[in-house]
């Protein structure tokens, strides 16, 4: 598969963030309106390409 359409746990993608941030960070970004999130089959999915172009509104962060 598409790297760039990959889909990612919250877990896998507070892995992403250089410093880690948490799942309570994540959350709260998404809500915000910073990340993007995907609903499938009641869980949550963020898209790599997705998190990769919000590092360019989160500076403070970068990708580890």
């Amino acid at each position: 598969a598409d790297l760039q359409e990959k889909f990612l746990s919250p877990q896998e993608t507070s892995n992403l963030f250089h410093p880690k941030i948490s799942k309570v960070t994540l959350w709260k970004w998404t809500k915000d309106g910073h990340i993007n999130s995907h609903r499938i089959g009641g869980r949550v999915f963020y898209k790599y390409s997705e998190v990769m172009e919000s590092l360019q509104t989160l500076k403070k962060y970068r990708r580890a």
